[in-house]
């Protein structure tokens, strides 16, 4: 894990960067989000996927277990366990920004992991419900490596380099001329 700090130093602060708070350029309060790296997002969509399996059971159950309403039950489980914010998501040069809403989660209670090509934002376990859970896919491939995450006044805005189209897919070969291997006689 590695936090990335946006603010300079400012010596009449020091006990907020203690914290992980820092002041922005107008005296905003910025904190510091921690960044995982992985290589897939399917360990954290597979729990979400189970959490909502078990409500929509509970769900059913509470009904007595009448009826096929087995959709009705999933939204309604997934609507009770899980908040998805607004995302925001912006192409700049050689960059994408993504500007999360957030304005009743705890900074301290999220947790971001980062793959080349998606994102998933969601908030510790024991936070209470609904939890926040997002995932975005990126149209062109990122380098996880050069994404910073800084909570700003309710909104987490990360910034995530691209990788550049040759690098992502690698190089594009030009087709080579087909030789005639014998000769045609007419």
């Amino acid at each position: 894990m590695r936090c990335i700090l946006t603010a300079g130093p400012n010596p009449l602060f020091s006990h907020l960067r203690k914290n992980g708070v820092t002041l922005g350029r107008y005296g905003y309060a910025m904190q510091a989000i921690p960044i995982r790296i992985g290589s897939t997002i399917l360990d954290e969509i597979e729990n979400v996927y189970d959490d909502i399996t078990k409500r929509a059971y509970e769900i059913f159950h509470d009904r007595c277990g009448s009826g096929a309403l087995d959709l009705e039950d999933w939204l309604e489980a997934e609507k009770q366990l899980f908040w998805k914010p607004e995302v925001e998501l912006i192409e700049k040069r050689g960059f994408f920004v993504l500007k999360i809403a957030l304005r009743i989660i705890d900074p301290v209670a999220m947790s971001v992991l980062v793959t080349r090509d998606d994102l998933v934002v969601q908030s510790s376990e024991n936070c209470r419900y609904p939890r926040l859970f997002r995932a975005v896919h990126f149209p062109q491939p990122i380098d996880p490596v050069k994404v910073q995450a800084t909570y700003v006044r309710g909104r987490l805005v990360l910034i995530a380099a691209k990788i550049p189209v040759s690098e992502a897919f690698g190089a594009v070969r030009e087709p080579t001329a087909i030789r005639e291997s014998h000769s045609v006689r007419r």
